[in-house]
């Protein structure tokens, strides 16, 4: 571990950050949903901008009943924030959700502890910008904390122009906004040329920050930051995607995403309800009578917590509720994906200890259930299609694992003993890599759960938590998320130091002693060093006197090996 932090090979040349919500160069002429394309063809009509932020509004099941199913498909792409960038903030997570399958787009940490290590450029703020074909950079959210909210940008904003040192720079596409603060140092200040609606260009004021670290964010910001492009059928879809593997008697064909008729994974839900700590996603499927409600809550810490950093505030709840709408008993099973394109830091160089003999990645899937130790599945493996479903005993926790940082799924359940998932798959996402290649060490993998049959009874609402781990892998954080009511199965397994453990954890305890003292880790290795080589300093002695000794006899041995040189016996 040492010789990686002192003599690790240098970092790759930084690669282009990809425009944020704009496709690749390749895919340019077939937008997705949740990305405009950068130029309209003739009579191609604009996308509509997305709504406006507004107060929240409790809503039933019930209100949707009678709407058909084709006003469901009118829902616009929108994105939506919980919590906040700033440190001084009750919040640790800055949450950037999207109804395009109401998932988690990305999350960003607010901790001046952790910052991008690769982009030492300006920071606005996660946008989701997409070029506007009205010209300029169109705002599709802003998060609380973050440069942009403070400069009083607002949704659905245009960006026309920005000016720093010099004069102001008319900006056209997303491409030139992001070289534009990849060119400005953390602190400058950015006068930001916006039109609001149809009234008259205001200038707003940015004071650029420092890139924060993101646990959870689009993998083609992963991949772009290692290559010049995406490789041929590359996929990114958002955290936390739900729908059906059963209902009644329609299952998923094989190898396909969805049941045909209900799309869950990728259109658009309707914002039941949302503040700054909780949205509600809903979807109603009018032809099936099932109407699916997605909610994720955040934790706030209490104000005399906040120096804290063991304290527990990187949770995220997500609540599941199935409503059997219609008048006759329902059997449904339920499909949820964990998390994905979770950090690369350092992956030019960093290994990770595997708990097998197989190779570990720099993202593993992590698990454990009742009664079993915490597996571990490495991404070559799963891209081999070498790992077994597992199944046979309760849930206790799954995930993503990565060097510095994971993302975990408890489930909530009454007791650990109570069986919700009969089946938890790892997956991978995007193309394979090449089997035995560095790029299988990248490798975007998560976890797949799949539920047990649940038979619903008429106007019956199936209720599922989940308890979301997103944070830094410090071992008193991660022991405080346990599973249940047992804190017998916490996350403080996720920190396995190899068979020399023991040994490992005591280093690292006055590691951190060293670091209470001097403040500087740097330091604190130095300490550390010396004090191990003075442990070891009797030993060391002995056997500098020994090859002393040896040195002294060496001149009198080959003056014997020189005169018996043709009889080795005497």
């Amino acid at each position: 571990m040492l010789n990686s932090m002192f003599f690790a090979p240098p970092a790759p040349p930084r690669k282009e950050l990809p425009p944020e919500n704009v496709p690749p160069r390749e895919q340019a002429e077939q937008p997705v949903d949740n990305a405009p394309p950068a130029e309209l063809a003739e009579g191609e009509t604009p996308p509509a901008e997305p709504s406006v932020s507004q107060p929240a509004v409790d809503v039933g099941p019930e209100d949707n009943k009678g709407k058909k199913e084709e006003e469901n498909e009118k829902v616009d792409l929108e994105y939506v924030t919980l919590g906040s960038a700033a440190e001084d903030s009750p919040y640790r997570l800055l949450v950037t959700l999207t109804n395009a399958g109401a998932g988690v787009r990305r999350i960003e940490l607010s901790s001046s502890r952790y910052r991008d290590l690769q982009d030492r450029g300006g920071y606005l703020g996660q946008m989701e910008a997409a070029t506007d074909p009205r010209g300029g950079i169109l705002v599709q959210v802003v998060g609380a904390g973050t440069p942009a909210a403070l400069a009083g940008l607002q949704v659905g904003d245009r960006i026309v122009s920005a000016a720093s040192a010099g004069p102001a720079i008319p900006l056209q596409s997303v491409k030139e906004l992001t070289e534009l603060l990849a060119h400005n140092k953390p602190g400058r200040h950015l006068t930001l040329e916006v039109v609001r609606g149809d009234n008259p260009p205001i200038e707003c004021v940015a004071i650029l920050g420092r890139r924060p670290l993101e646990v959870i964010r689009p993998e083609s910001e992963n991949v772009l930051m290692r290559t010049d492009k995406l490789p041929p059928g590359f996929v990114e879809p958002p955290s936390f995607q739900f729908t059906f593997e059963q209902l009644d008697k329609l299952k998923i064909a094989k190898d396909a995403e969805e049941i045909v008729g209900i799309a869950l994974r990728e259109s658009h839900w309707e914002i039941a309800t949302r503040d700054e700590t909780s949205v509600t996603f809903r979807k109603r499927l009018p032809g099936h009578h099932i109407e699916v409600l997605k909610r994720y809550r955040l934790e706030q810490v209490p104000a005399d917590q906040r120096a804290n950093a063991n304290y527990p505030g990187y949770g995220l709840t997500l609540d599941l509720e199935v409503h059997n709408l219609a008048a006759e008993t329902r059997k449904i099973v339920y499909r949820l994906d964990g998390p994905n394109g979770l950090p690369l830091e350092g992956w030019w160089y960093a290994n990770k200890i595997s708990r097998s003999w197989s190779s570990a990645g720099i993202r593993d899937v992590v698990a454990r259930y009742e009664g079993n130790e915490t597996v571990q599945f490495g991404p070559a493996k799963i891209a081999a299609g070498k790992v077994d479903p597992m199944q046979g005993r309760p849930l206790a926790f799954i995930g993503v694992d990565a060097q510095y940082f994971s993302a975990v799924l408890l489930p909530m359940k009454p007791s650990l003993s109570e069986m919700w998932i009969d089946e938890a798959r790892t997956i991978l996402l995007g193309p394979p890599p090449k089997a035995r290649s560095i790029e299988s060490r990248y490798a975007n993998v998560t976890c797949r759960l799949i539920s047990r049959p649940v038979t619903l009874q008429a106007q019956e609402v199936l209720r599922h938590s989940y308890q979301v781990f997103v944070g830094p892998k410090r071992p008193k954080l991660l022991a405080q998320y346990h599973a249940c009511e047992s804190t017998i199965y916490t996350l403080g397994d996720l920190m396995y130091y190899g068979w020399f453990g023991p040994v490992a954890k005591a280093m690292l305890g006055i590691l951190h002693f060293f670091h209470s003292i001097v403040r500087n880790y740097g330091l604190s290795i130095i300490l550390l060093t010396v004090l191990v080589r003075s442990c070891m300093f009797p030993v060391s002695r002995k056997q500098a006197q020994s090859m002393a000794k040896m040195q002294e006899l060496k001149p009198e041995m080959d003056k014997l090996k020189e005169k018996y040189k043709s009889d080795m016996q005497k």
